[in-house]
């Protein structure tokens, strides 16, 4: 498939840009995803896997943000952890191209990002030294899940 063709599958004229999606870290993290996902696609990628992707990315950034001696084990950490935001984009840009309108799919995508915020909470925590963070953390993610999943 060409990158226009998957650029207009991807982002089909009937989205509507919201106002808030108008600001630049939006439009820089889409035009990063949409190249990335070219590529993915034609890797054979699927949106569920890159959503197990992004676990494991933000994990091994956690990893390297607590056991980091140095500023390279940081630095690493942090960008695998904002690579992992920007892969976001690229599974829904996947999925759209694949007309992918699998349920679990949905469920992956949002334990995956459930999972990330676990990771910013944890990060915080370490960053900061305080369990209070982290528990504090885990009891507002555990609240809106609750909410979340019963709607």
């Amino acid at each position: 498939m060409k990158y226009k063709k998957y650029y207009n599958s991807a982002f089909p004229n009937e989205m509507k840009i919201r106002e808030r999606d108008k600001s630049l870290l939006w439009r820089l993290n889409r035009a990063i995803a949409i190249k990335q996902s070219y590529v993915l696609f034609h890797l054979g990628i699927t949106a569920n896997l890159l959503s197990v992707i992004r676990v494991i990315l933000a994990l091994a950034g956690v990893v390297l943000l607590h056991l980091s001696d140095g500023a390279l084990y940081m630095l690493l950490g942090f960008f695998l952890i904002i690579w992992q935001v920007n892969l976001d984009f690229a599974d829904g840009c996947l999925a759209r191209v694949r007309n992918a309108k699998d349920p679990y799919g949905t469920i992956i995508d949002g334990l995956a990002n459930e999972f990330v915020r676990v990771c910013m909470i944890l990060i915080s925590s370490f960053l900061i030294g305080s369990i209070y963070i982290f528990l504090v953390g885990i009891v507002i993610l555990y609240s809106t899940q609750i909410v979340h999943f019963r709607i």
